[in-house]
């Protein structure tokens, strides 16, 4: 039976589900707490740090707590927490609360979200399903994915002035130059009123008829308000054949009735105002027949005349016409001279007038045709000229109410060449003078059958505070629209403004500026819901359902009042520009809505739920290059977002039970997009139910967090040399906490953790990288002065690795606790009144469980005892002199369990398992580096568990000593059948250890030698 030796180059190789046959060397069962390094082997993992205790009052944060980090800076860094009724800022640096300023109300203690954007009590999910958030610069946009954006519906574009402009083109002798102009008359609405007499006993009735009219404007042409009606009492009667007078008794006036119309003209009431004289009846020369006294009462009948309903009629026409004269008079043909006869008639400064022949008497000018009619308020018309321009203006009723529109058309001699009229809209840009109003707002014609191509323009006065001048038209929005989004159903913008300080709003769009609903519409976020954000090639961008919407390039611009505000409308509709938004939608013959976006390369990744999609351009994104093809069509659970890592994008799918994570890229090499299964040498490792995931460029490595399993994060370590995958290691780390939320950042692991037993929450943190001195500061105060400063510290190649880790003091043989603070050193106060302690120190930071340990600032461990407070008391008096600082944490088990060691024959250029092959291993060798201790388990099938320790080295003694770190090798008996036995690597201690490769010595017997090896 020969002796072997099978080598196992390195450890990192992570964990594999495959069968033992066929796993590569250095894949494992089982690890746990351990790290995978290309440069350090497998490593433990470092210890966590303890920066503070969150909350004013003891809560354990739910799973359910959305949990966002902000990375500002190396000296500022945030987590944004919404535990389901209020939201939180931290500091994770320091533990301490960010004050959150909302509608210049500053809070502390969080700001509760009831009722406002953020409130997730009537989502269907809960925080953490439902807001979404995306970090740019100093600021993160918020999403709350079950909240509408909806239209601001209070506020509109006004409503084109029923005005016109006029203006003389071209003067010219002997032309005609004619305006016609239409206008609504005033259809009376009229009331039957039937006044009825009556007495007991005996009924006389003297009915008379009379038609009330309604005038004026209002919404369709008529005026709301009060008529009266005076009823004169006739002087004879026919009543049953008989021809009585009428009589005039007791009272004074006549009989009034008053008529009341609605704003749109509709008559809705009329009553009675004075009952007038009372009346009798009597034949010619006889007496009186009776009096019908006090008992006189009046009954109406409404009847609404037709033409009412706001239905506009055109039936007045007026017109104005005059004639040039000829040539010998010059000054004539002026266009300011014509423009001033068109409005009064007549020059005042020309001798002679025109002639009556020229300018027809009885029509006159504009001032006669139309500022004339009707006496004062009750003039149609306004008129203002400024050199060759006429403004006409319908004006408001006697109760400042817009009358009906008007048409107005112009004639001349020189075939529309001599007289502009400029109303409503016009047929190109060429038609409008550059000599106008301020403000004067038209339409102008696109082609005729197309009406996205119609725009709208505004005259600008070259002087802004001149009415009538020389200037130029710019492009402007369509009369009475929608112009905005309704604010408070827009995404949250919350923005770092100081240390430790928040300023969250909503975000301000720019309103619609320029168009219509046709050629400027909305963005189609509107009216529905936005799933995620994204910032891609300087444009912000919404997922929302099968459309990605982004931004104006730039992002927007400042308003007037200096606020920013995003645009997601077109700045002209004139043309199509290359910084204009985009909004696209992904066509599919799939069910396709898109919840995630993610920027890779030159590129935006689209994730649906059964299918991946690019959206690209040219060498610019431009609404003209912009184009979404589908990729590939991998499942993704959208349970949490895709995580971006250099030039890879990695995302979850469904595995049944568990999940597996995809590794999305680009060949370089066929320039395809590839989607590779990096779990498929452990499909059924990481549990279901993702809620967070994150990753660090810096270190290669990926977390995972399952709500199945919230004390663990599922690690991938990979390593790439020159484009080729070297290491693909999946691993495990157990923190002994409930961890609710966590972020790499930079080659920092950051965790937001809850104790649930004892209903606290913690920032922790976790260097991955650990580079320089580890130290803490511990100090003591008595009355106010410090009286001891204390500095822990450990190299770097002796860190102490504890979880929930803090400095602590040596007084008296006990670990006091000072009062907490954070920092960059995390320093340590504690308060004393008196000396030695009394009374007793203040607690623990947090709920201390007896199995905490206390180690030196050297790595050797303290023996100590904990009461049922937490109160930790040194077992050994004098070990540590009193005033030292220490480590206090607890310890976390780091394990690897060796796959099954399988005999592998050559075969041609192969290794393959020899079936006929039995192997006995002797014993196992470690080669280790920089390492304090660790322990060999072996547990064979059916026998009882034996332990082989490297033991950890000391140098000096007392209080100086110190743990020792070696290089080399360990050598541990095995003795055992290869298969079934189950042989683990472990560290349960606090000090390092660093496994680069190992070796088994095992006794093969083979019955045969295999043929051709």
């Amino acid at each position: 039976m020969p002796l072997i030796n099978t080598s196992l180059p390195n450890l990192i190789q992570g964990v594999s589900q495959q069968p033992d046959a066929t796993r590569f060397s250095g894949q494992c069962d089982d690890q746990v707490n351990f790290m995978s390094s290309v440069v350090d082997g497998l490593t433990k993992r470092n210890g966590t740090r303890f920066v503070k205790k969150l909350f004013s009052t003891d809560a354990a944060l739910s799973a359910d707590s959305f949990i966002h980090f902000v990375n500002r800076s190396e000296t500022e860094r945030y987590v944004l927490i919404h535990d389901g009724t209020k939201f939180h800022a931290y500091n994770v640096l320091s533990g301490d609360e960010a004050s959150i300023e909302v509608d210049g109300v500053v809070h502390t203690g969080g700001y509760t979200t009831a009722n406002t954007y953020l409130d997730v009590s009537a989502s269907t999910t809960n925080a953490r399903d439902t807001l979404r958030a995306t970090t740019v610069a100093d600021g993160t946009f918020l999403i709350n994915r079950s909240s509408t954006v909806s239209v601001d519906q209070t506020t509109r574009s006004s409503s084109l002035d029923k005005e016109a402009l006029i203006f003389v083109k071209q003067g010219d002798y002997e032309k005609e130059y004619s305006l016609e102009v239409n206008y609504s008359s005033k259809t009376p609405a009229t009331a039957q009123l039937t006044l009825t007499y009556t007495r007991d006993g005996a009924v006389y009735k003297l009915s008379s008829t009379s038609a009330v009219s309604v005038t004026g404007g209002g919404g369709s042409g008529y005026v709301s308000g009060d008529i009266y009606k005076v009823f004169s009492y006739p002087t004879t009667k026919s009543i049953g054949g008989v021809l009585y007078n009428v009589g005039l008794g007791a009272g004074t006036g006549d009989t009034t009735v008053k008529v009341t119309s609605d704003a749109n003209g509709t008559i809705s009431a009329a009553s009675i105002e004075d009952i007038g004289r009372r009346v009798f009846f009597h034949k010619p020369g006889d007496a009186r027949v009776s009096n019908v006294g006090a008992t006189v009462s009046i009954t109406v009948t409404l009847e609404e005349s037709p033409g009412l309903g706001g239905v506009t009629q055109y039936d007045n026409t007026k017109h104005v016409t005059i004639y040039s004269e000829d040539s010998s008079k010059s000054y004539h043909a002026d266009t300011t001279r014509i423009t001033e006869v068109l409005q009064r008639g007549h020059h005042n400064t020309l001798t002679p007038h025109y002639s009556a022949g020229h300018i027809p008497t009885a029509f006159g000018g504009f001032e006669d045709r139309f500022s004339g009619i009707g006496a004062g308020t009750n003039a149609e018309f306004t008129l203002t000229r400024e050199g060759n321009l006429i403004v006409l203006k319908r004006k408001l009723d006697s109760s400042n109410n817009e009358q009906s529109d008007f048409k107005i058309k112009a004639k001349d001699g020189l075939g529309g060449g001599a007289l502009g009229v400029v109303y409503k809209e016009v047929g190109a840009i060429t038609d409008l003078p550059l000599f106008a109003k301020n403000g004067f707002r038209v339409k102008v014609r696109g082609d005729g059958d197309l009406s996205a191509d119609d725009y709208y323009v505004e005259f600008k006065t070259d002087d802004e505070n001149q009415e009538i001048g020389p200037g130029s038209w710019v492009e402007t929005v369509a009369p009475d629209i929608l112009l905005n989004y309704k604010e408070t159903s827009l995404p949250l913008f919350i923005t770092n403004t100081g240390l430790n300080e928040f300023k969250l709003e909503h975000l301000k769009t720019a309103p619609r500026s320029v168009g219509d609903e046709i050629s400027n519409p909305f963005a189609s976020f509107s009216d529905q819901t936005i799933q995620n954000s994204v910032f891609f090639k300087n444009r912000l961008g919404f997922v929302c359902g099968s459309n990605i919407i982004l931004s104006e390039a730039g992002l927007g611009r400042v308003n007037d009042k200096g606020i920013f505000e995003y645009n997601f409308g077109r700045t002209t509709v004139t043309t199509l520009l290359d910084s204009d938004p985009i909004d696209v939608i992904v066509e599919s013959d799939r069910v396709t809505d898109i919840t995630a976006a993610a920027a890779s390369q030159e590129n935006l990744i689209l994730f649906s739920t059964n299918g991946q999609f690019v959206l690209k351009g040219e060498d610019l994104l431009t609404p003209k290059t912009v184009s979404v093809k589908p990729i590939t069509n991998f499942e993704y659970n959208n349970e949490t977002d895709p995580v971006s890592v250099g030039s890879y994008i990695y995302y979850p799918f469904d595995l049944g039970n568990h999940t597996g994570i995809r590794e999305f890229s680009l060949n370089k090499t066929t320039d395809v997009y590839e989607s590779t299964d990096i779990t498929e040498q452990a499909p059924r490792y990481i549990p279901k139910d993702i809620t967070y995931f994150s990753g660090s460029l810096s270190e290669n490595l990926l977390g995972i967090l399952s709500k199945d399993e919230d004390q663990s994060l599922y690690m991938y370590r990979y390593f790439f040399s020159e484009n080729k995958k070297v290491l693909s290691s999946w691993f495990k780390w157990d923190f002994g906490v409930n961890i609710k939320g966590f972020e790499f950042i930079d080659s920092t692991l950051y965790i937001v953790a809850t104790n649930d037993t004892a209903g606290e929450t913690y920032i922790l943190n976790m260097p991955l990288n650990f580079d320089g001195e580890d130290e803490g500061l511990a100090t003591h105060t008595l009355n106010g002065s410090a009286v001891n400063t204390s500095l822990v510290t450990s190299s770097d190649d002796n860190v102490t690795h504890l979880d929930m880790r803090f400095p602590g003091m040596v007084y008296n043989n006990k670990i006091t606790f000072p009062t907490f603070t954070g920092g960059a050193t995390r320093p340590l106060r504690a308060s004393m009144s008196g000396f030695p302690l009394t009374p007793t120190p203040p607690p623990a930071p947090f709920t201390v469980p007896t199995s905490f340990s206390v180690y030196t600032d050297r790595g050797v461990f303290v023996p100590t005892t904990t009461d049922s407070t937490g109160r930790i008391t040194l077992s050994t008096a004098g070990f540590v002199p009193a005033l030292t600082a220490v480590w206090v944490g607890f310890k976390f088990t780091s394990s690897y369990t060796f796959s099954e060691q399988v005999f592998k024959a050559q075969s041609g250029q192969a290794r393959t398992p020899n079936a006929s092959a039995k192997q006995f291993i002797k014993n196992l060798s470690l080669y280790h580096t920089q390492t304090s201790d660790y322990k060999i388990k072996v547990t064979p099938d059916k026998r009882a568990q034996y332990t082989n320790e490297f033991p950890a080295s000391f140098t000096g003694t007392g209080s100086s000593l110190r743990t020792e770190l070696k290089d080399g090798f360990f050598r541990a008996p095995v003795f055992t059948s290869s298969e079934n036995v189950e042989i683990v690597l472990e560290n349960d201690g606090a000090k390092p250890s660093n496994l680069q490769s190992a070796e088994f010595e095992t006794f093969v017997h083979t019955r045969s030698n295999r043929y051709g090896a």
